[in-house]
């Protein structure tokens, strides 16, 4: 099971700090920005285009897209293709216009095509017509839009029912679990065959190399 970092921040210092401490510590490849623009959530993060002049280093970067209109920033992050190295996009489903459209320009730019549900939107809010366009699939153990809130259980009944799916349409698509994930939930993830967690507050709330130190004992 992969483990993603996740930074939720609105100011962009805060993010190069950020970056620079998980570069340094040198555990992981992959790290989640979450974006959101205040009216899907309150909280209004930093955008696709005030990450620009970031260094990366040889870090790949998710996106999870907490706005109201997902597909205008999958056409921002395209406009920095060149710039952002983008592994995946994620998107939450509940203000999408047009779930297959969204993931059919996720991939044209060839990254990883995701969807995102909250903690209460059920599996069957992802239209049929975009199963066969999905990646990924996020699903929040905790309401979406901030940090340091509490796992949720239900979420794991949740990933039982979305991998029942995934096998009955004979499809191959990857399941991330994201919000308040802490190392004692991580057995119960890898238990359950889940591809991707995501941590956020657990790894920001001390030092960070020994809060990942714990997180590769625990996995």
């Amino acid at each position: 099971m992969q483990i993603v970092p996740a930074i939720l921040e609105s100011n962009l210092d805060q993010v190069a700090e950020k970056l620079e401490i998980i570069k340094t510590d040198g555990h992981f490849g992959v790290v989640q920005i979450d974006i959101t623009d205040g009216q899907l959530v309150p909280q209004l993060t930093v955008t696709p285009l005030d990450l620009v002049d970031l260094d990366y280093g040889q870090l790949k970067l998710d996106f999870h897209l907490m706005t109201e209109e997902p597909l205008d920033y999958v056409w921002e992050l395209a406009a920095q293709e060149p710039i952002l190295p983008v592994r995946a996009v994620f998107g939450q489903v509940e203000r999408m216009g047009e779930q297959k459209a969204f993931l059919q320009a996720v991939r044209e730019r060839g990254w990883k095509s995701g969807l995102a549900l909250d903690l209460e939107t059920p599996i069957d809010s992802i239209n049929e017509n975009a199963w066969t366009e999905l990646d990924e699939v996020l699903l929040l153990a905790v309401p979406m839009g901030a940090q340091g809130q509490i796992f949720d259980s239900e979420v794991l009944i949740k990933a039982k029912e979305l991998q029942e799916e995934i096998r009955a349409r004979n499809l191959e698509i990857k399941i991330s679990i994201d919000g308040g994930v802490k190392p004692e939930q991580l057995k119960e993830l890898k238990d359950l065959n889940i591809d991707q967690a995501v941590i956020g507050s657990f790894l920001w709330s001390g030092d960070f190399d020994l809060k990942a130190d714990e997180l590769d004992t625990e996995e």
